[in-house]
């Protein structure tokens, strides 16, 4: 079902549903990659976060930039915050 441990998180989806994925993407590949834009951003925290306090992982890299996208309106450009968070596996021995 996944093919790379990279998990585009999306604001228009459950926490829930984020959760799920994440755990399978850490179990198959040991780590995890979520990339967030704009709005986005508060529940791959969230997720990350969640991760972490259950011990499944630890966040190795927080990584936010600002990107300028094509606004609807001609001529606009809209900047998003984008956010990239790395976690690994953490070995429950």
């Amino acid at each position: 079902m996944h093919e790379t441990h990279i998990v585009y998180v999306s604001s228009k989806r459950s926490f829930g549903s984020h959760m799920y994925q994440a755990e399978e993407v850490l179990d198959l590949f040991g780590k995890i990659e979520l990339h967030a834009l704009g709005e986005a951003c508060t529940m791959a925290c969230e997720v990350a976060e969640k991760l972490v306090f259950n011990k499944a992982a630890k966040i190795t890299l927080m990584q936010t930039s600002s990107v300028e996208l094509d606004s609807w309106q001609p001529g606009r450009k809209d900047k998003k915050t984008k956010l990239l968070i790395h976690l690994d596996k953490v070995d429950n021995a």
